[in-house]
Parts: structure tokens; C-alpha cells; sequence
């Protein structure tokens, strides 16, 4: 490090701590029919995602047809895992008529809820929390990058 002065090499270390606290943005599609067995499903599959350090996800809700209480209940969990390791969860594409069962059940009052997963993961990127997406399809496993 010769040439460096003191003050540099601390900017140095903290931009690569700066660096290495951002996460990448996760978007998972979720399943059209967000009930019982499926959503339970959906949970184990996103547990791994939601226990990494500061997670930052999205869930897209542009393919829901239906969700019922063990959604919601899911969706509270991965809430709560994502708050634990000082992460976030925010919603996308949610449609009208699941937009109210969110209003009714306070859901759309602890997570963010936006038009489009785009608009939800560049609130991350704003937000300094994030720099690279992914995107997660439920139903065939695939897994694509924003650098794709």
C-alpha cells in the first residue's frame, strides 16, 4: 500500500464495508393460487433468501389469482424473518381484488407496496440497500440476473 496516506486507505476500507453491507434485490414471483399448500410451500422455498444477512426482496404479485389465510400468514413470516436479519420485504402488482383483503388485513400498512416489481426494486437501489436484481420464477425454479 505504498503511496497511500492514512486517510486514503480508511476511505478504501470503508467503501469495501459500504459495499459488502449492500445485498442484491430478490424478486420472487408468487404463486398464482397463494393458498395453503402452495404458500406454505412458497415460505420454505424463500427461507433461505430471508435468513442472509440484510435481505432485500419483492414479491410479485402479478400472477395471484387467489391467496387465503395461510398466504397472509405467510406473508407475515416472511416479514418477520426478513425484519430479524435487518432486511425488508416489499409488495408488487398486487391486483385490485387482493389489494383489499391486503387493506383489510394491515399488510399493506408494514410493507411497501408498489405498481410494478421494477418500481419496488429500484426503491431499494435508491435507498442504497441494493445493487444487482434477481428475479426468482416459483413455478419453474429459474433464477435470472438484472446483468442478464
Amino acid at each position: 500500500m505504498e503511496g497511500f496516506c492514512v486517510a486514503e486507505l480508511w476511505w478504501m476500507e470503508y467503501e469495501e464495508t459500504a459495499a459488502m453491507m449492500k445485498s442484491n434485490v430478490v424478486i420472487k414471483e408468487v404463486p398464482s393460487q397463494f393458498i395453503a399448500g402452495d404458500a406454505w410451500s412458497f415460505l420454505e422455498e424463500t427461507k433461505p433468501v430471508l435468513k442472509r444477512r440484510r435481505p432485500t426482496v419483492v414479491f410479485d404479485f402479478s400472477h395471484v389469482t387467489a391467496i387465503d389465510r395461510s398466504g397472509i400468514l405467510v406473508l407475515v413470516k416472511c416479514f418477520e424473518e426478513a425484519l430479524k436479519q435487518n432486511g425488508d420485504v416489499k409488495l408488487a402488482s398486487v391486483p385490485t381484488e387482493l389489494a383489499c383483503t391486503l387493506q383489510q388485513t394491515g399488510l399493506d400498512q408494514i410493507c411497501d407496496v408498489y405498481d410494478t416489481a421494477q418500481e419496488a426494486s429500484d426503491s431499494f437501489c435508491e435507498d442504497g440497500w441494493a445493487e444487482e436484481v434477481y428475479v426468482h420464477n416459483f413455478a419453474t425454479n429459474a433464477i435470472y440476473s438484472s446483468g442478464d
